[in-house]
């Protein structure tokens, strides 16, 4: 499933939100490739796709209080952020340095 939503985005044309949004860039999609074979181990939910407007797909997970997103600029760039409404904890960050981290909250968006 994750697979199709992938090759959807890749297709999406330019101006495809009706207000000029960009195509997701190349850069974008190779990182969303990488990112899922490094995160999407068998104990974590597929994530949503969701394309952004300046050329970047941001991935979301919202499940049992906990949300997590990350979102790939269009330069493969990598941002992500937590937060877990049942204990008011919240994370934001850069990728780089946060692996161990972001695969914590992953785990538990996927509880």
């Amino acid at each position: 499933m994750v697979e199709l939503r992938k090759r959807v985005l890749l297709q999406l044309p330019s101006g495809w939100n009706s207000y000029g949004a960009e195509p997701v860039s190349v850069a974008a999609f190779e990182q969303v490739t990488e990112f899922l074979t490094m995160y999407l181990v068998e104990w974590v939910a597929d994530p949503v796709l969701v394309p952004t407007v300046r050329g970047g797909v941001q991935l979301e997970w919202h499940r049992q209080g906990v949300d997590v997103e990350v979102e790939i600029g269009p330069d493969g760039s990598v941002w992500w952020c937590a937060d877990d409404r049942r204990t008011g904890e919240e994370f934001e960050a850069a990728l780089a340095g946060q692996e161990e981290t972001i695969r914590t909250w992953l785990r538990r968006a996927s509880d």
